[in-house]
């Protein structure tokens, strides 16, 4: 019993908690891998989005949940390539929306959406609806050159 309440817990935390990337998420039958969006946010008055966050859904299935508790925040999700709908829903404790920003960006960090502030955003509907698609290579970050000679160096890189 101890254990399956464990579990139950540990599972339950992977869903609920805020800025967390879902673990081992399959796309479809067919092998499709999912790849990543990255939210970046802040709050100009550093005091943090008080109970405002932004709901990651893909078809009826909620992602994440993105807020930010001070001046800023990053957080990296895993989706599907398929059409994803972001809520801003704005905390009831938030009083101050012209105070938030945002930005989505798509795996290859091409800017998806990007927000100044977000009184206009009721949490109603999708501030934005749009079909990821993941890249088949990502651009190399991180380039380094080390041991550079006359005739050779090596390269580095993260993929």
């Amino acid at each position: 019993m101890k254990k399956q309440l464990s579990f139950l817990f540990v599972s339950l935390a992977l869903l609920v908690l805020p800025g967390t990337v879902k673990a081992q998420l399959q796309c479809d039958s067919d092998g499709t891998e999912p790849c990543s969006i990255t939210i970046e946010g802040t709050d100009s008055y550093s005091d943090g989005w008080e109970g405002a966050a932004i709901h990651i859904y893909q078809d009826t299935f909620l992602r994440g949940t993105f807020t930010v508790d001070g001046m800023s925040n990053s957080a990296s999700f895993q989706v599907c390539p398929d059409s994803i709908h972001f809520y801003f829903v704005l905390g009831t404790a938030h009083h101050y929306a012209n105070e938030v920003s945002f930005t989505i960006k798509a795996a290859d960090g091409d800017t998806i959406a990007s927000y100044t502030s977000s009184s206009n955003l009721d949490g109603t509907t999708p501030f934005l609806s749009t079909v990821v698609t993941c890249p088949s290579c990502i651009a190399p970050s991180m380039l380094a050159l080390d041991a550079v000679t006359s005739n050779s160096a090596t390269f580095s890189w993260n993929s």
